[in-house]
């Protein structure tokens, strides 16, 4: 069972890691982000502004894409409805965080990017937990 051999716990967090450095390029407040980058001067940069536009829009499309394949329309409407759920705790249980607070956004941010690492991870967990490969996890 070569499938089940070289999947870890590192996969698991490089895909956490990766879905938040996605979703904090692409906006943060700290002021570090392609929307900023793109408010300050549009056409300063312009090729290197679009080659990255397009690499995450790819990338945005490839994450979604996979949760679909594996989730369907009701694994990403559970995705979108516990994160909107989880925002909407945080900003009234929380320490009287505002909305426009930076704190409140980066954890919504975060929070959100949590949930699409594990749903990117959930089929290799299955497939760990009961030893069943799916079809488009297997490599040959």
């Amino acid at each position: 069972m070569k499938y089940l051999s070289n999947f870890s716990i590192k996969h698991i967090l490089a895909r956490l890691f990766a879905c938040i450095v996605i979703i904090l390029a692409t906006y943060n407040p700290l002021g570090y982000s392609v929307y900023h980058w793109f408010s300050v001067d549009f056409f300063a940069d312009f090729k290197i502004k679009i080659f990255l536009s397009i690499a995450g829009a790819i990338s945005y499309y490839f994450i979604f894409r996979v949760i679909y394949s594996n989730h369907g329309i009701l694994g990403i409407a559970t995705l979108l409805l516990m994160t909107a759920l989880s925002i909407f705790e945080l900003y009234h249980q929380s320490f009287q965080l505002n909305a426009s607070n930076t704190a409140f956004i980066l954890l919504a941010e975060i929070v959100f990017a949590v949930y699409l690492g594990i749903a990117l991870s959930t089929p290799h967990i299955v497939t760990r937990l009961s030893g069943q490969a799916q079809k488009r996890i297997l490599t040959g």
